[in-house]
């Protein structure tokens, strides 16, 4: 998935607008104590543009007056501004190449930004977001279906994805604290129970990590690129088969490449990696570490038994300044979210609540 940034038109401005059951079929056991117990133990509007691949049916997007009324699978509509392709084209410099910012995640420029979708996922990527209303789910603010051209636009996020603060970071980039990494990642939480609960048919995002968390002011954290996400079906709740794990490697819960069952529980041990990248300031997979260490939970996995690993697992660039208690809270939490028994990973709520008190 690439990115590209435009340096055209950029005085303009587009207002945006405005119980879990497991594999296996086993009832849902709540972690709340679980997680309490760790602590006994110790905008100015600019847009993103996103243009997805070709070939999706036409009947999924009507153009109707400077707006698109999308009519997705009978249940819903949802009127978005209708850009004119030309629009778009000019303000990317004709989506050139040489305005590639990379793989990934979409990174902050001052003007409009061009985010490549693979095939097949804008229809995906519409269901989903004209049902989401949530402060942590990046918004939809328009779209273009001229030219076979499928295009979405979202609203503009100033500071990047988290994935570059994190990691290579540039010499005019300060490193995160460690209650603005706390922070981030309980907004992320909000945004996966609000995904897992609060939608009807429950939504898997499938592809949570650091490059897809993009940074609002203020460093509030949005979920972004849903072209994967996928509704819990009736009748599969126990977990959905897969031909193949479509995702980032790195991020796979294990029954996900084993055994090809999706669920919630998948969403959360991608989280409990995502969790481990803020602490630890490592990449979910290091080609630069000694192979035994590359990957990223089975380097954390080696440590988590002994707390006096702790400190050492701590992200360097935070010199130490942050409480232990709260370090090894944390670290406990993303441990549980690692379980190799998806029934035994907490669920989002029970994450949100151990997040939240661990901010404040």
């Amino acid at each position: 998935m690439g990115c590209f940034h435009s340096s055209a038109n950029s005085n303009r401005r587009i207002q945006g607008q405005r119980n879990h059951p497991n594999v296996g079929g086993h009832q849902q056991q709540s972690t709340s104590e679980a997680l309490r117990s760790t602590q006994s133990r110790g905008v100015n509007p600019e847009v993103v543009v996103q243009p997805p691949s070709k070939g999706v049916n036409r009947d999924v997007v009507h153009q109707s007056s400077g707006e698109i009324e999308f009519n997705v699978g009978g249940s819903g509509n949802f009127n978005v501004r209708m850009f004119e392709f030309k629009e778009l084209e000019d303000a990317t410099r004709r989506f050139n190449s040489g305005n590639h910012l990379g793989e990934g995640g979409c990174s902050y420029q001052a003007t409009w930004l061009l985010h490549k979708a693979r095939e097949g996922e804008f229809t995906a990527e519409v269901e989903t977001l004209r049902q989401a209303d949530h402060p942590n789910l990046i918004k939809l603010v328009g779209c273009c279906n001229q030219r076979e051209e499928r295009i979405l636009v979202y609203e503009f996020m100033p500071l990047g994805s988290l994935e570059q603060h994190l990691h290579d970071l540039k010499p005019d980039r300060r490193a995160l604290d460690w209650s603005t990494r706390m922070k981030i990642a309980a907004g992320v939480a909000k945004g996966l129970e609000y995904l897992h609960v609060t939608m009807n048919p429950p939504v898997i995002y499938r592809d949570l990590k650091s490059a897809n968390i993009l940074l609002g002011q203020g460093y509030h954290p949005k979920l972004s690129d849903f072209g994967l996400a996928k509704e819990v079906l009736e009748g599969y709740e126990g977990g959905q088969p897969c031909s193949e794990p479509l995702g980032t490697p790195g991020y796979f819960a294990p029954e996900y490449i084993e055994l090809g069952l999706l669920t919630t529980k998948s969403d959360i041990f991608s989280f409990g990696v995502l969790l481990l990248e803020i602490i630890t300031g490592r990449k979910a997979i290091d080609d630069t570490w000694p192979k035994m260490d590359q990957n990223l939970v089975s380097w954390a996995q080696s440590k988590f038994s002994d707390p006096s690993n702790f400190r050492q697992m701590a992200d360097p660039v935070l010199e130490g300044q942050y409480l232990e208690n709260g370090l090894r809270r944390a670290l406990e939490i993303a441990e549980m979210c690692l379980h190799d028994e998806p029934e035994r990973r907490p669920i989002a709520t029970d994450l949100v609540a151990a997040l939240d008190e661990l901010v404040s």
